[in-house]
């Protein structure tokens, strides 16, 4: 891969994720939004140095497109690898926080996927983040629609 300057490669990675967002609800062809997906993340992968970048820039907005496009197992797999990314910083609040909302992320797509038993695993989880780090103010709830997918 050609190395190109930090803006430009942030510039054409932002580029990228838009041009992807238009292929998910302008034009929808999940195709192209896979292609302009994979170009951002290369570029990502040159412009941004933290992995909580990554995750607000490439893994979310490309487990959103896939989830508008109906493909909840591909959603599931790019939050799947956010989630290991914030596991590679267990004591740093930040990354606590970012996971307990990836948490309720995968809980609306394993609802739309009709795992309840993994939404309710995926619950679980969420609850002890919530009491563990309530005095550090992290507290994430589920969607309440998603809630009563699983009930």
């Amino acid at each position: 891969t050609e190395l190109i300057p930090v803006n430009d490669a942030e510039n054409r990675c932002y580029y990228c994720i838009v041009e992807a967002w238009y292929y998910t609800l302008a034009k929808p062809d999940i195709e192209k939004t896979k292609s302009f997906t994979k170009q951002a993340a290369n570029f990502a992968e040159q412009a941004f140095h933290t992995a909580i970048e990554l995750i607000d820039i490439i893994y979310i907005p490309t487990a959103n497109c896939m989830y508008y496009h109906y493909d909840y197992s591909g959603s599931a797999e790019w939050l799947e690898q956010a989630v290991t990314l914030c596991k590679t910083h267990p004591e740093q609040l930040t990354y606590i926080d970012k996971y307990a909302e990836l948490l309720c992320c995968m809980t609306d797509v394993y609802a739309e996927l009709g795992d309840k038993e993994k939404c309710r695993e995926l619950l679980t989880e969420l609850d002890g983040i919530n009491e563990k780090y309530k005095d550090d103010g992290i507290h994430r709830e589920p969607d309440s629609a998603t809630l009563e997918l699983i009930k």
